[in-house]
């Protein structure tokens, strides 16, 4: 038995938010064709398109989308993004020097997040809509409130980017 194995590349240059569905078929040398599977590809906004309040500084990362992350220990600091969507999800750096964000839709606070982990990594949060969520332009405000715990000092929180489902 002989297998034959085709792959095929597709680049293309995608802007920042943008959503873009990738639908393949597979075709046998008999000629039956597979049911389409698709996947949605989410081009991330970088954490440049963050407007910054207080104490923020850009560290640059090479496991970071667009190559840095914003970050601060200052409690209260910060930040806000714009976008028009239905889902909204955010990129952060975790560790064992990490504290808590807070993220807010105008006063009310969709999220708590604790950013402590044992070992370095990254996180994606999905912290507000759903695919049958209206589809409108919302800002949110990302916020460090502090202590990973009552018993510690960790407070930092960095911002790698957000995601927006359209």
């Amino acid at each position: 038995v002989a297998l034959l194995g085709f792959a095929f590349f597709s680049t293309f240059k995608g802007v920042a938010g943008g959503n873009y569905v990738s639908t393949v078929t597979e075709r046998d040398l008999s000629g039956n064709k597979s049911a389409a599977d698709s996947k949605l590809l989410v081009v991330p906004f970088d954490d440049t398109t963050l407007h910054l309040n207080g104490s923020w500084s850009r560290a640059k990362a090479h496991s970071d989308f667009g190559g840095s992350h914003v970050q601060t220990s200052q409690k209260g600091a910060s930040a806000h993004f714009t976008a028009k969507g239905r889902r909204y999800l955010v990129m952060v750096r975790t560790g064992d020097s990490f504290g808590k964000l807070a993220i807010f839709h105008g006063k009310k606070r969709v999220a708590t997040a604790d950013l402590f982990s044992a070992a370095p990594g990254h996180k994606l949060i999905d912290f507000f809509g759903a695919v049958v969520t209206t589809r409108k332009k919302r800002t949110f405000t990302f916020r460090c409130i502090g202590k990973h715990s009552p018993f510690g000092d960790r407070t930092t929180v960095n911002i790698d980017g957000m995601d927006v489902i359209r």
